[in-house]
Formats: C-alpha cells, structure tokens, sequence
C-alpha cells in the first residue's frame, strides 16, 4: 500500500489496507507447478498470430491436460504424482511443438530503495534489513539466483544496525552473486548539486565499498533521478565507472530517447557507455 501523497498529489496506486484477514495454508507444490505451466502455455498461445499452427497445437495441448485433470480424484490430486505427470507430458508436447523457445531472459534481481520517499528515514533502515535478509533467504532456495544493489549508504545502514546479516551479506558478495552496483554514497539529484558534491558522493561510495568489500562498483546505477547534468560521464570517469544504467528516459511522452545502448558523451568529450532500461518492477510474463 502506498500512503496518500499532499505533497506532490500523485494518484495512489496501491490505497491503504484497511483490514487483513490471515489464513494458514499448505501449498499443493505439484499443483502449483502445473497452475504456473499451464498459465505460461496460455499466454504464449494468445500472443502467436490467429492463423500460426503452433497456437492450435498449444491450446489441443492444455485441453487434454485440462481433461486428465478433472479425471483425477481427490486423494490423487492431494499426493501429487498424476498431476506431476500431466504436467511433464504437457511440457513435453509444447517443446516438440516449438512455441515457447521465442528467445531467452537472463534476469538479475535488484531493490530499488528509496532513502527518503514517502516514508521516515528511520523506515529505510528496517526495509534494507528486511530486503536484504528476503535476498539472503532466495539465494538459499535458488543457487542460480543473482542480485545487485546500488547505494553504500544502505550498507552502512545494515553494519550499522544488523551485523549479523552484515556478515551474511558480505559472504554473498565474497560468492560473486551479489553485485555492487552504484559507486555514489546514494542515487543522488544531479541537477542541483554542485560538481564537487557529486565528486564526493563518488569518493565516500566508492571508499566505503573498498573498505568494507574489497572492491568498487564500475555501473553508475541511477534508475531514479529526475534528469542528468552534462558534467556527469567525466565525474564518473573519475571515480572508475566504466557504464551508466537508468531508466528516467523513457519517462519522456513528447520527446521518444531515440536509444537504449549509447555512448553519452560529456562536455568535455568523455563518453560513457550507457543503458537505457525500459522500466524497473520486470516480469517473466511471455510478453516480457
């Protein structure tokens, strides 16, 4: 739920929760396995033009697995093993079909927090600590799992108040599966700061990943920040960035950012390969 904003008067997305009922559940992981199939199969198929054989062949595919499903009984769908079976045959009657191998996602989890929006300060401190033990815990579950995160400042936050976990994290890091991503102490204004702010962000950032990690980040991460000053390829040059990611952009509905993979070149003629994200809060969705 997102608070109501007087400030900026910003639609609220997400309205306050005003009452949660809890319930304790068992989840049929076979069953939900086969539901998540199943779903992507269908998204798939509807996105394939009308007259494509392999959109036919995918729906005949689910709807014989949707007949083997009703056709089970209670108990069976309650231990698991048919419905494990439908699924695999259906994977395997989708695969020689050919329709879900369009392209591959290489994904990289990331958290993108604010250190001040909307909420306390104080708020930032206990959501590092809660996002960084969720991160911690997935890469427990998933061993292929990889994470980066920008801003030193939420580091310090957690040496600070959760050593425990700051042990833990700097193992991750040790691991190669967490990356540092965001030399400056935070994701900072750039249009307002003076050029010798910005140089101190870089210098106290990087710094402290050195100290504390042993190494420093190389992609300026500044998915968030209102607009870019002309000086910033060279102060980044300086703090040894060698790539620049945001998504800010694409935020333009009048003026289209004609690239997404460019050198932007600084007022001095320093250029910065750089990357233009089309969004933060991804999906694995089949039109993704």
């Amino acid at each position: 739920p997102e608070p109501v904003d007087p400030l900026n008067q910003q639609a609220v997305i997400q309205p306050p929760i005003r009452m949660i009922h809890s319930q304790l559940v068992l989840v049929n992981r076979p069953v939900q396995s086969l539901m998540y199939t199943a779903v992507v199969i269908r998204d798939s198929a509807i996105l394939l033009p009308e007259q494509d054989q392999r959109r036919k062949r995918m729906l005949e595919a689910l709807y014989v697995a949707m007949d083997q499903f009703v056709g089970l009984t209670t108990q069976e769908i309650r231990e698991g093993g048919e419905i494990s079976r439908i699924e695999q045959k259906l994977r395997g009657r989708v695969g020689e079909i050919g329709g879900h191998a369009e392209g591959t996602i290489h994904m990289v989890g990331q958290s993108h927090i604010d250190i001040a929006w909307l909420w306390p300060a104080r708020e930032t401190v206990r959501k590092t600590s809660r996002t960084f033990s969720t991160v911690n815990a997935l890469m427990d579950e998933y061993p292929d799992y990889q994470y980066a995160q920008s801003q030193p400042l939420l580091f310090e936050y957690l040496k600070d108040n959760d050593p425990v976990l700051y042990e833990k994290v700097k193992a991750r890091i040790r691991e190669g599966r967490w990356e540092l991503v965001g030399g400056m102490w935070i994701e900072p204004d750039l249009n307002i700061p003076s050029g010798e702010s910005l140089m101190r962000q870089m210098l106290y950032g990087q710094r402290f990943y050195l100290e504390e990690f042993g190494r420093t980040s190389q992609i300026e991460w500044l998915p968030d920040t209102f607009g870019y000053c002309a000086s910033l390829p060279q102060i980044l040059q300086h703090g040894g960035i060698k790539y620049f990611m945001t998504t800010k952009l694409g935020w333009n509905d009048t003026n289209v950012f004609p690239y997404d993979l460019f050198d932007w070149v600084g007022i001095d003629g320093t250029p910065m390969l750089s990357y233009l994200n089309h969004g933060v809060n991804e999906n694995t969705l089949p039109k993704d």
